[in-house]
């Protein structure tokens, strides 16, 4: 390897270690690296969190293994679907995921070029669709929340039921205060 070249490599680890440093720093945000607001209990900064939570999502829970749990997966948030909403192409999202999608796609086609109209398309199959094409599916809606089983989101809890029953064990049930938050995966700490 030429010396240039080895320069060139030792700069980019030299950044890539700095990089991973600002990452490890808890006065700083665990996604954009900027500095936390003081006495923070999240390792996001406001402006992060802010932009977490007006993504929606379904219902953020672990279906029992058999129970369609892929069937009545969303394309868009990967959790169960809420809102059951399907395309003209059959396919079913979540209602807000897919507001979130064209709420997107609008304001890149009117940034792109004004007066324009959006392109919409399905997460699974890329068919366009038109937005007064799809249709608010209730029935799946309460399959969804009274058939499928789902676990407990409390950690270690082994309680088994259907999501609307979640509701009321949720109440009583002796791991409450142990979950954590749906973004941990993303570096939030926070319990619910």
């Amino acid at each position: 390897m030429s010396e240039g070249k080895q320069s060139q490599f030792r700069r980019e680890e030299e950044e890539i270690a700095k990089g991973a440093r600002a990452m490890e720093d808890p006065k700083r945000c665990s996604i954009c690296l900027q500095p936390k607001t003081p006495n923070s209990s999240s390792n996001k900064c406001d402006q992060c969190l802010d932009k977490i939570n007006k993504v929606p999502t379904g219902f953020a829970f672990r279906a029992v293994e058999g129970q369609g749990d892929k069937e009545f997966e969303c394309p868009i948030c990967l959790c169960l679907i809420k809102g059951a909403t399907e395309l003209p192409c059959e396919h079913l999202m979540c209602g807000g995921c897919l507001l979130h999608y064209e709420k997107g796609q609008t304001e890149k086609a009117e940034k792109e070029e004004p007066k324009k109209n959006p392109e919409f398309l399905c997460s699974v199959c890329m068919t366009p669709y038109k937005v007064q094409d799809k249709k608010s599916v209730k029935s799946t809606d309460r399959f969804i929340q009274n058939t499928i089983r789902v676990h407990c989101m409390q950690k270690d809890c082994p309680w088994i039921g259907s999501i609307k029953d979640y509701e009321v064990h949720v109440k009583k049930c002796d791991y409450n205060g142990k979950i954590k938050c749906p973004y941990f995966e993303l570096g939030c700490l926070n319990t619910v």
